[in-house]
């Protein structure tokens, strides 16, 4: 157990592939803290880092964080010591979810703007545009996207709902899940995050104090959360 001194209200949270994790927290100003599997670890300002807004973060695969600086239009690349390695300018101005595969070993943000998804390499040396999603219908806020075989998955936390689009075919090609409502069971408000994890698709339900579970068919498989202190219980996952 770490005792860390002013580490309040955590919002992002990534893991690396040795077990590292980098968090942003927000209370007066926004920090970032990287917590070593030896038990050491690091914080920081982000402002100090030369970013003045900062909403996302991943790790990639040699173990460097990266950070969206959001008034500067720029992917940031930092060592674990959080020196600077490198940059990237983005295209557009308002950026949602910001992931890494660890499979291909590209970064893929989705710049809400434009309502395209970037891939960036993974020292952020070169980006192409990947996916444009402005001809799904319905589908505008992407604030979580994962990658499943030759399908694409976004979430759009506004519209409660997760698209599945097959890849190499027409944009009009996809399948809308979930539904606005309480409880879960398929019924999610304002979800924040998707991942793949263990062959499920795993939905962070955040207004309704949820994680839920679905298969790689998008069939629901069960749930755990609700709101609390207690065991199994979230506040605002």
């Amino acid at each position: 157990m770490i005792s860390v001194e002013g580490f309040v209200r955590p919002f992002k949270i990534s893991i690396s592939m040795n077990g590292d994790i980098a968090c942003l927290t927000k209370s007066q100003t926004i920090k970032l803290y990287v917590f070593l599997k030896n038990g050491e670890y690091y914080s920081k300002n982000v402002f100090d880092l030369g970013i003045s807004d900062c909403s996302n973060l991943t790790f990639n695969n040699n173990n460097e964080i990266a950070l969206i600086d959001e008034i500067n239009c720029r992917l940031c690349l930092f060592s674990m010591e959080l020196n600077q390695i490198a940059y990237i300018n983005l295209p557009g101005s308002k950026y949602g979810t910001l992931h890494f595969d660890k499979n291909n070993e590209y970064f893929y943000l989705s710049v809400l703007d434009l309502s395209v998804i970037l891939k960036i390499s993974p020292n952020c040396s070169a980006s192409s545009k990947f996916f444009d999603y402005s001809k799904v219908k319905d589908c505008n806020n992407v604030n979580g996207l994962a990658l499943k075989n030759n399908s694409l998955i976004l979430l759009d936390t506004n519209q409660s709902a997760l698209f599945e689009i097959l890849l190499g075919k027409s944009n009009n090609d996809f399948k809308r899940y979930l539904e606005y409502g309480r409880d879960g069971i398929g019924k999610v408000r304002q979800p924040s995050d998707v991942i793949i994890f263990n062959n499920q698709i795993v939905i962070i339900d955040k207004h309704n104090y949820l994680i839920q579970f679905f298969n790689l068919k998008l069939k629901f498989n069960g749930q755990i959360g609700g709101k609390g202190p207690g065991v199994n219980q979230f506040d605002l996952p």
